[in-house]
């Protein structure tokens, strides 16, 4: 496979977050594909985007949008990753 670089800015850091509300509640692989990409680009995305991710998926759960349980156990994967990296428990480069 062909290897490109996409530029890490602002508007990535935005796509990122409409990756997320797309794919939540989903009932489809797209859920796992974004969990495990946000948690790879996540040292990349903006402060306010990552806690914009973070409020969509704490919604979500508390409204018990999160759907099926393996897309749930992905999902609250993501949010424990997210308070772990914001909290410092996660270096950047990992």
């Amino acid at each position: 496979m062909q290897s490109v670089s996409v530029p890490c800015d602002e508007r990535f850091s935005e796509m990122m977050v409409s990756a997320v509300r797309y794919a939540l509640g989903r009932r489809t692989y797209i859920v796992w594909d974004t969990v495990n990409y946000i948690k790879h680009v996540l040292p990349y995305l903006q402060r306010n985007d990552v806690h914009t991710i973070y409020t969509d998926i704490a919604e979500a759960e508390s409204e018990k949008r999160l759907c099926d349980e393996c897309d749930v156990k992905d999902w609250l994967a993501l949010k424990k990753y997210i308070e772990d990296y914001v909290s410092g428990g996660i270096a950047n480069n990992e």
